[in-house]
């Protein structure tokens, strides 16, 4: 196995979407926040799951949860499917090949959570590969659109979580609002002490209460991960 976690391990060679810090911050947030609701939530949706990492964190997570893990890219699929088949999870994961677009439109199904490190490469020049160009741009699909999508597929009480740098999570914040969803939740991820913001994760409800912030750097000032994120990740990295 290329990676190993403390509950699993999977390969990502082959996948458009390795095994990276966001989607371990994602998971370890979503653990550390929402963890008193784990048994609440029967169904998740892994929108662009690549290797399957993300998915996989949610099975530890979410111990009675059902996850449908979904992506545009057929190499990605084959091998999100057989680190899923490897995992403790295997009777609860289920991974498809499909695009967010096309599995809004066919699915009758809603979800509790639907969790993403989405694409939002949206002004940069597109990767020489397009697997990555479709894995990481979203020409194929507008933020509006996911947006729309993700409104389409959220049960009544369900949350939306997502990973993103801050312009375009202000941009998906916004188009939120405009359809009555908000973020009740709001974390600023940090590279190193006094360095501006690289990542923001939200948690996107129908619920237009008080916003929870929090600040997480995640390496001092000598390069060294934090003791702040080693116990934040503590859950699933060795």
């Amino acid at each position: 196995m290329d990676f190993r976690c403390k509950e699993f391990a999977l390969n990502h060679s082959l996948s458009t979407m390795k095994v990276g810090t966001d989607s371990i911050l994602l998971a370890s947030l979503l653990r550390k926040r929402f963890s008193n609701i784990s048994k609440s939530v029967e169904n998740i949706l892994d929108i662009g799951t690549g290797c399957g990492i993300l998915a996989l964190c949610c099975g530890q997570i979410f111990p009675s949860a059902k996850i449908v893990a979904i992506d545009i890219d057929q190499q990605s699929i084959k091998e999100s499917a057989d680190n899923f088949l490897q995992s403790p999870y295997k009777d609860r994961l289920q991974a498809m090949h499909s695009s967010f677009e096309d599995f809004s439109l066919t699915s009758t199904k809603q979800f509790d959570l639907l969790v993403s490190n989405p694409p939002y490469f949206s002004n940069s020049l597109p990767s020489p590969s397009k697997r990555k160009t479709a894995a990481r741009h979203n020409s194929s699909l507008s933020l509006q659109d996911f947006v729309l999508a993700c409104q389409k597929l959220v049960s009544k009480q369900g949350r939306i979580a997502l990973i993103l740098p801050c312009r375009e999570m202000q941009r998906i914040e916004d188009l939120f609002k405009a359809i009555d969803f908000y973020a009740e939740y709001q974390a600023n991820i940090y590279s190193k002490p006094q360095s501006e913001t690289i990542r923001r994760v939200c948690v996107f409800s129908a619920d237009k209460g008080e916003k929870i912030q929090e600040e997480i750097t995640i390496r001092n000032a000598e390069g060294n991960p934090t003791e702040e994120y080693k116990e934040l990740c503590s859950a699933f990295l060795l």
